[in-house]
């Protein structure tokens, strides 16, 4: 039984430890690109919507939808 009950908080250690390993892995993944492509004056828009026309104020704005 104690077995079992090892092998179960292991494995919820194990679960843990990777988890906050890989998010931290992430957020400083995510702010060296997000300088990067600042530094470069990119920037990038992700919409939802199919029809993005309507949502440009000027007309001198264009969007383009990359599938």
């Amino acid at each position: 039984m104690n077995y079992l009950i090892f092998k179960k908080l292991k494995k919820e250690i194990i679960s843990l430890f990777l988890s906050i390993f890989y998010g931290l892995i992430n957020k400083f993944t995510l702010i060296a690109v997000d300088n990067f492509l600042k530094n470069k004056n990119i920037y990038i828009i992700f919409l939802r919507e199919e029809r993005i026309g309507h949502q440009a104020g000027n007309a001198d704005i264009e969007f383009y939808k990359v599938f």
